[in-house]
């Protein structure tokens, strides 16, 4: 066989290796690494799923000091470590994508919720989520919630399973996620101790914009509602105020009973009882009340 022939024959060979290596013609849709992948796929989350995180938290925390802005970095690569680690904890890269698609989903649908209702994504919304009926689903959802889910959940969820990983060897791959995720949990740490004052006050007094953060809220609070077992009523309901008794004879008409039902609200800001905002026009022209 002659040398030209040979080096022909060579290269049909190994081109079928060099295929299935991570060469994409889009560099977006390969990553050489696992941790490369989840790191930017928590990244996007971080940067267009969370903006009403980072705006409860820029209003409640921020103030132009270098204590404040020590505080923001280390939340954001607290928020960043914790947030790749629900991806590098999968076993294999095929588990991997998909539960980056399945956590696009879950991201933007929180979103919506968060930015468009208020919402907060504790143990006690994911209860409401896990109960509710057809009927309180088709009041919530409309066209706009349907392009959300579509535009930056359905959309990336695609693109985050069509994206290519290099093959690495097991070895390899694990002591790359142990480095990684060691170092980023001893970033976060020591960020939380030179900012351990902000973030005291910031997970007390503001508890409620931890659950904003996404998809680490919604899967934190779905796992504490297993884990509880609170995902489904069962058994009979308890009555608090014990077992009732009759307290008068009974009649031949049957018993009416009247339940006047409304939102709470403080005594101290009735107008009946003083209060100088006009908080009860209409029961002040009822005379004898």
């Amino acid at each position: 066989m002659s040398q030209t022939t040979f080096h022909s024959h060579f290269e049909q060979v190994a081109e079928p290796k060099k295929a299935r290596r991570c060469i994409p013609t889009l560099p977006i849709l390969c990553f050489r690494s696992e941790v490369r992948y989840a790191v930017t796929v928590s990244l996007v989350w971080l940067f267009f799923y969370n903006g009403r995180f980072w705006s409860e938290t820029l209003h409640t925390m921020w103030r132009p000091s270098a204590h404040a802005a020590a505080f923001v970095v280390s939340l954001f690569i607290l928020s960043l470590t914790l947030q790749s680690m629900l991806l590098l904890l999968a076993p294999s890269r095929t588990l991997m994508r998909a539960a980056a698609g399945a956590l696009f989903l879950i991201a933007a649908a929180s979103a919506y919720f968060s930015s468009t209702f208020g919402v907060v994504m504790n143990r006690e919304m994911m209860r409401n989520l896990v109960q509710t009926d057809v009927d309180e689903v088709v009041g919530l959802v409309n066209l706009h919630f349907w392009l959300h889910l579509l535009v930056l959940g359905a959309v990336p969820a695609a693109i985050a399973w069509r994206v290519r990983i290099a093959s690495a060897r097991p070895g390899a791959r694990l002591r790359a996620r142990v480095m990684y995720i060691l170092a980023g949990l001893a970033l976060s740490a020591g960020g939380v101790l030179m900012s351990s004052a902000d973030f005291a006050v910031f997970l007390r007094a503001h508890k409620p914009i931890r659950y904003l953060l996404t998809p680490a809220a919604p899967v934190s609070s779905a796992l504490a509602l297993i884990a509880a077992g609170e995902g489904h009523a069962s058994g009979s309901l308890l009555n608090p105020a014990g077992r009732s008794e009759r307290a008068a004879a009974p009649h031949a008409r049957p018993l009416a009973l009247f339940l006047v039902i409304g939102e709470t609200a403080r005594a101290a800001n009735f107008s009946l009882a003083g209060y100088v905002r006009p908080t009860n026009p209409r029961l002040q022209k009822l005379s004898g009340l």
